[in-house]
């Protein structure tokens, strides 16, 4: 066989070459055009206007298919990984295929309801078979970093990839509840749930004391408040109304008789339950289960409402946490009653907006992924098989009994006050060896940040523990535990401030901790280090939702 000449070599070669800078370009051109046109096509999406919708979503379905098959060419394939990494390349790739196929389903459905009303139900359901789509998706994105050639344009995606963290949280969350949706929505019964408002300048483990509640009624998707109250209508016992574990006597003894310490374990089906015992006691009725919100969790929901007027006041999302959460003490400082009846009032108006859907659909979702992911929104249900699925979400508020990595500070507060309004905390976890019997330094730090000499109400800075119902000089009790995850074991435990060993040990539900009984004077700051053995996988931590949000600083060497 006759071998090609040098020149017909080197004809072919820039051929060869031609065809791939054309098909690079062609690529790259309408990779830029597909990306330009999603963008712009999910800008003008139209979620609460159905027969715009349905539309909208096939030709945002269609663009994006056609720019997964730009970005899955080899011409943009070769042209990405020489001009950046695999590390661009393969979660820009995952992000646009999943995203491709979970729109594919959605508009696949919804063109099959053009002719009837979309049933809730049944949307949830075909919603929960293409989530794991969607999920990969959004992990790529989060996980996305431009290296190489473009790696100045890294920096522009913090942002985006901060929020496709968050969303991949939220979504996470909520895809096992997609499973149960038919159930918790009442499609089949209606629902009853007790909504406990909790009043996060008092902490407890699950977040803030039962400031107020509301009993929300859920009968075929259709949600109706039929219920409003504030603690001081709830009758306390001296006894738990149920049984408890053994390990939970041990360490609450009997005080989750009383609402306000129901939900003093940072396990919040221990505090539900509790909760729906008493309620039972009090109102001889049976309620499906608890959901959790507070005044954080209100902010975002006024967002997606709008603002509501009590009292000649417009109460918004800018001002409904210090309004509810320090000035209303101010206001009512002699009135105890008026100021939970003020309260009350701020439920009831954005219940009557939730009761007539006076929000954009759009807004909503985007907005409840904050508090969702603040663990500010929790949920249980009485029903086991329910239940079950729930806790496999970060929704349930459970400790989970599973190995893992992650530690969590809580604030218990001892003076019966209102002070956690001005808790700062600092959480640091870094991991100091890997392997089976890593260690973890944990550094936490817990700072009063009221002035000392402004003028609180009693109801606000009394000291209960003291017998000083006017308070002292701003200051406060309160008990901070670390909880280690199941199977770590403490190495050592210091006081950075006396540079000795202090604390008390705990355990529950598998959980090693720490916990320390701290009296901080306005201004005043403790700061703690602890040392751990063991834990397996990622450091994360769980963070308890208070009013000021917890520093968080992770630096885990470890990470695979």
């Amino acid at each position: 066989m006759q071998r090609p000449s040098s020149r017909t070599m080197k004809k072919y070669s820039l051929y060869l070459l031609a065809t791939l800078i054309l098909g690079v370009v062609l690529s790259l051109v309408s990779t830029a055009f597909f990306s330009n046109k999603v963008v712009h096509q999910l800008k003008e999406l139209k979620i609460d206007q159905p027969s715009l919708r349905n539309q909208q979503v096939k030709e945002l379905s269609t663009s994006l298919h056609f720019l997964n098959i730009s970005v899955s060419n080899p011409f943009f394939a070769l042209f990405t990984l020489a001009a950046t990494t695999p590390q661009t390349y393969a979660p820009t790739s995952r992000a646009i295929n999943g995203a491709d196929h979970f729109l594919a389903a959605v508009s696949d459905y919804l063109q099959g309801q053009e002719s009837k009303e979309i049933q809730l139900a049944d949307a949830a359901t075909q919603l929960a078979s293409a989530m794991p789509e969607l999920n990969k998706s959004i992990l790529a994105l989060s996980q996305l970093h431009v290296r190489g050639l473009f790696s100045p344009l890294d920096k522009k995606l913090n942002q985006p990839r901060e929020k496709a963290a968050d969303l991949y949280q939220t979504t996470s969350a909520i895809t096992p509840m997609l499973q149960i949706f038919p159930g918790i929505s009442g499609q089949d019964s209606a629902r009853k749930y007790l909504i406990a408002f909790q009043n996060s300048a008092e902490a407890r483990g699950t977040g803030g004391i039962l400031g107020a509640y509301a009993v929300m009624k859920i009968d075929k998707g259709k949600t109706s408040f039929t219920t409003f109250g504030s603690n001081a209508g709830l009758i306390q016992l001296k006894d738990t109304p149920i049984a408890m574990p053994a390990e939970f006597v041990r360490l609450y003894n009997d005080d989750p008789g009383i609402w306000q310490n129901s939900n003093i374990s940072p396990h919040f089906p221990y505090g539900a339950t509790i909760w729906l015992a008493l309620w039972k006691n009090q109102f001889k009725q049976e309620l499906d289960g608890v959901i959790t919100f507070d005044p954080t969790a209100l902010s975002y929901l006024l967002k997606a409402t709008g603002p509501v007027q009590v009292e000649g006041q417009a109460v918004n999302a800018d001002n409904v946490v210090k309004t509810t959460l320090s000035d209303v003490y101010q206001k009512y400082e002699t009135d105890n009653n008026a100021r939970k009846a003020f309260l009350i009032k701020i439920i009831q108006a954005v219940s009557k907006k939730i009761e007539g859907k006076e929000f954009s659909a759009t807004d909503l979702l985007s907005q409840m992924i904050y508090p969702i992911n603040q663990h500010r929104i929790l949920f249980y249900s009485v029903n086991k098989a329910e239940q079950k699925i729930i806790e496999q979400s970060s929704i349930s508020g459970s400790v989970s009994k599973k190995i893992d990595n992650q530690y969590r500070l809580i604030i218990q507060n001892t003076s019966g006050n209102k002070m956690d309004y001005y808790l700062k905390r600092t959480l640091k976890l870094e991991s100091l060896s890997c392997g089976v019997k890593g260690q973890t330094k944990v550094t936490f730090s817990i700072t009063n940040t009221a002035s000392r000499t402004s003028k609180l109400p009693a109801y606000v800075a009394g000291r209960l523990d003291l017998n000083k119902p006017q308070g002292l000089a701003n200051s406060y009790g309160t008990r901070a535990i670390l909880m280690a995850p199941v199977g770590a074991h403490l190495i050592n435990a210091t006081d950075l401030a006396t540079k000795k060993k202090f604390g008390f040990l705990i355990k529950e539900r598998g959980h090693k901790g720490v916990g320390v009984q701290v009296d901080l004077a306005a201004g005043q700051t403790r700061s703690f280090s602890l040392t751990f053995s063991g834990g397996k996988g990622a450091l994360t931590s769980y963070v308890q939702p208070l009013v000021i949000d917890q520093k968080n600083t992770i630096i885990d060497t470890c990470k695979p």
